[in-house]
């Protein structure tokens, strides 16, 4: 069960982050590599919304609709 938890998770945040990187490139280093990865994005996004649940309700509920559907359309500003 905690596999298959995690596994969700993972595949939560990197939804997020790809959602994001689709709106607002991610940077890319000298090196031609990206500044952050597109999981990472999608953590720090996700992390930034659950510790501040009462603020950000609305965008959490289109955070954990998004998991399920691919039209969902959301707000731009997360960065």
């Amino acid at each position: 069960r905690l596999v298959a938890v995690l596994t969700l998770a993972l595949c939560w945040c990197y939804k997020i982050g790809e959602w994001i990187d689709q709106r607002q490139p991610i940077k890319l280093k000298k090196h031609q590599r990206r500044a952050q990865s597109v999981v990472r994005l999608g953590l720090d996004i996700l992390r930034r919304l659950l510790l501040n649940a009462t603020f950000h309700a609305v965008e959490l509920r289109r955070m954990i609709h998004l998991l399920f559907d691919k039209t969902i359309v959301l707000s731009a500003g997360y960065r």
